[in-house]
């Protein structure tokens, strides 16, 4: 998979932000929050169907990567996001195998 978020992408993936938050005292900023949120939502709301997830925050808008075994929870997914930011661009690369 080909990585073409812009530098200086925030990008919250669920298991490696729980490893981070243990192993580190930083503060995250508000953009980090917000992209860990999102991910734990689209995790919860799949039954964590979306595998290797990853939501980047950049100032063109969201991004969503993963795996997924079905179109459905690509769907699921994008609609979690797009239910509590609306007003944002969201760009779903999540890829249906």
């Amino acid at each position: 998979m080909q990585d073409d978020r812009p530098v200086g992408a925030i990008v919250a993936n669920p298991v490696a932000a729980v490893t981070a938050r243990v192993s580190s005292q930083r503060r995250r900023t508000e953009a980090e929050k917000f992209a860990y949120r999102l991910a734990r939502l689209v995790q919860r709301r799949t039954g964590g169907a979306i595998h290797d997830l990853q939501v980047g925050i950049t100032p063109e808008g969201i991004f969503l990567r993963g795996r997924c075994a079905a179109f459905y929870w690509k769907q699921l997914a994008q609609e979690a996001v797009l239910a509590i930011t609306e007003d944002q661009p969201l760009f779903n690369r999540i890829e249906v195998e």
